[in-house]
């Protein structure tokens, strides 16, 4: 009688804990029901779900209008990232400029609307 001792298959490096090649996964051709029950199937879905669907109430909720004057003629648009998309301007450049630390972007002059500076730019 021999004895025999079946060889042991490693399935990771042993090094750095990568699985080898060839190795097949523990959760191969299993699905997701046999490991968990349905209704928390159904509420990570349901999670999943909401948040791929687009948030419309957070969206510039504290944006400022800017206005932008060149020539003595002006336009007023509800916020600088609205501005930046309409002229192709950065809208970080258009805020600088609001704030007084740059002196144009794009050929305008930018104000914030709610400081009354820029009236007196205005031809009449």
């Amino acid at each position: 009688m021999e004895l025999y001792i079946e060889p042991i298959k490693i399935n990771r490096n042993p090094v750095t804990g990568r699985f080898l090649k060839g190795s097949i996964p523990h959760n191969k051709g299993r699905k997701m029901n046999e490991y968990i029950y349905a209704d928390k199937i159904e509420r990570i879905k349901s999670i999943g779900i909401k948040n791929l669907s687009p948030r419309l109430d957070i969206g510039g909720w504290n944006a400022k209008e800017v206005v932008a004057i060149r020539d003595g003629r002006f336009a007023v648009f509800k916020s600088s990232e609205e501005a930046g998309r309409t002229l192709g301007i950065t809208a970080r450049n258009i805020r600088q400029c609001c704030d007084k630390k740059r002196k144009s972007a794009g050929g305008f002059l930018w104000f914030w609307e709610k400081d009354n500076v820029w009236a007196s730019l205005i031809n009449k």
